[in-house]
């Protein structure tokens, strides 16, 4: 946050306090990256967990990005169906999934559409 940001909360505080205007929770200030779901700007945002960006146009556009050293960072993907069923349980559907968290990280996998029920899992060659 810049002096000309906190010079402008600092009035939004006092005339808040005159019950003239209410201070912001979130930045709304502009920035130079389109949102990818509505093509309005992008906004960061900080919460307890550190800063992540958020589309301007919320609640209509519901779009979270991570934070990537102050840039938009990608969006997760979700899981991708293979069209068989698992080979465990013989009900779900087999899933190709990206490991999270973890040392393993970025990998690939193939899991079970009915997890945690069934924990069937299957590991891709990028290992």
């Amino acid at each position: 946050m810049d002096k000309t940001d906190q010079k402008w909360l600092r009035v939004l505080a006092v005339h808040s306090s005159q019950n003239q205007y209410s201070v912001p929770t979130m930045s709304t200030k502009p920035t130079e990256f389109a949102c990818p779901s509505c093509n309005n700007h992008l906004v960061r945002h900080k919460n307890r967990y550190g800063y992540f960006w958020g589309c301007c146009n919320y609640p209509e556009c519901q779009l979270i990005l991570p934070d990537a050293e102050g840039k938009p960072g990608k969006q997760r993907q979700t899981a991708q169906s293979t069209g068989e069923t698992c080979p465990e349980c013989g009900q779900g559907e087999r899933l190709v999934r990206a490991i999270r968290k973890g040392q393993r990280r970025g990998q690939t996998f193939i899991g079970c559409s009915r997890f945690p029920a069934c924990t069937y899992t299957e590991f891709v060659g990028n290992q």
